[in-house]
């Protein structure tokens, strides 16, 4: 009797162990997943600024990159889950779990700023009118959550 009790206790013990380490490792995963959509909002933003600045041609490509980043936009809260911004080296601030109602708000206001960027795009904008629109982008959408969301680089 005693074996089969410590044989199930063992057996149970693993199982626990097992499921700790797989959302360890969820969470992990989320965080690189997050950090890789992240940097690639910033490659299409340089991309479009470089374009707009006539530091490269491809005017073409604008359309894509605006796309892109509204796509990105769409994905922000979902890549915030909780649990996802302790334990791990991130820049994600905890403030993002605590106030969530001002993180959807500041969020919001990214998907608007990417919506128009897209539509300026479209719309056949001028340099100027495009670059205006990426600035918006990156003061009111990706600068304000970075201002209030994202700490100090992590090594």
């Amino acid at each position: 009797m005693k074996r089969a009790l410590f044989i199930g206790l063992f057996g149970f013990s693993l199982a626990l162990s097992s499921s700790i380490t797989l959302a360890q490792d969820t969470q992990e995963s989320v965080i690189k997943y997050r950090q890789t959509v992240m940097r690639t909002n910033a490659g299409h933003l340089g991309a479009l600024s470089s374009i707009v600045k006539g530091e490269i041609g491809y005017t073409e490509h604008m359309s894509g990159h605006a796309a892109a980043l509204a796509g990105n936009m769409e994905m922000l809260l979902d890549i915030f889950p909780d649990g996802s911004g302790s334990g791990f080296k991130t820049r994600a601030l905890p403030a993002i779990w605590e106030d969530q109602a001002k993180f959807a708000e500041v969020v919001t206001r990214a998907r608007a700023e990417a919506a128009k960027l897209v539509e300026v795009v479209e719309s056949g904008g001028d340099a100027a009118a495009i670059g205006a629109q990426v600035g918006e982008l990156g003061k009111n959408g990706c600068g304000a959550c970075h201002t209030a969301f994202r700490g100090p680089a992590v090594n």
